[in-house]
């Protein structure tokens, strides 16, 4: 059995996250902080969320995790102002030359700031691009693995029976958003009420090899 996953996404725009770091570090063992995001365009990566020059504690943030030995595996996501942008993917994902773009920028990034692996967060996908994110994700790990740096990959609820096994095999574990039943713009109702989290997870243990399988909980509310 491999070890358990106790991880923890970070956001630099909400209060209290880095005290609430240094309260729970001790019972972690992989922060995944928001610092990475596609550029508008497609092409590269925007930094700004990681910036120390912008964002000063971000320091502090690597600092508490690396005194407690927490693998630190930043977030790449295709948002922007809180929505998941599906064009700025598609660019991405499009051909081998532009995934090997991005792949070969998270690679640089890691290395230089001495980080232990990824997790990508690629969402709301044009239904033409689902295909693309396992191949995406698995060349990003071919690429990664000889640095012995991980690669995990959160799957939407929605996403589990069409892209759950692929995600499972190209990455090393997949983060389960067992979250966000209900979110703005939808009819209100609860993040994850226990009928909805009892099918979502019963159809990805069945598709997801236990020992790659994270669930994921949303600590948060809305009114």
């Amino acid at each position: 059995r491999s070890a358990p996953i106790v991880a923890a996404f970070y956001v630099i725009w909400q209060p209290g996250g880095l005290e609430a770091l240094r309260e729970n570090a001790e019972h972690l063992t992989h922060v995944m902080p928001e610092w990475l995001h596609l550029n508008r365009a497609g092409t590269g990566l925007d930094f700004r969320d990681w910036d120390p020059e912008l964002t000063t504690y971000n320091r502090d943030v690597v600092s508490v995790a690396k005194d407690h030995r927490v693998a630190i595996m930043p977030v790449l996501n295709n948002a922007e102002g809180g929505a998941f942008d599906p064009g700025r993917a598609q660019v991405a994902l499009a051909t081998p030359a532009s995934r090997g773009a991005i792949i070969a920028a998270i690679h640089r990034f890691l290395l230089d700031h001495d980080f232990q692996g990824v997790n990508v967060d690629l969402e709301n996908l044009r239904p033409e691009d689902n295909a693309k994110l396992p191949v995406f994700v698995s060349e990003l790990r071919d690429s990664l693995r000889d640095d012995s740096l991980a690669v995990s990959v959160d799957l939407e609820a929605a996403r589990v029976k069409d892209l759950g096994a692929a995600l499972a095999a190209a990455s090393d574990f997949v983060v389960l958003m067992t979250y966000a039943q209900h979110g703005p713009g939808g009819a209100p109702g609860p993040l994850s009420g226990i009928g909805w989290f009892d099918t979502v997870l019963t159809q990805a243990s069945a598709l997801v090899p236990l020992e790659k399988l994270v669930v994921g909980v949303g600590n948060y509310a809305m009114d």
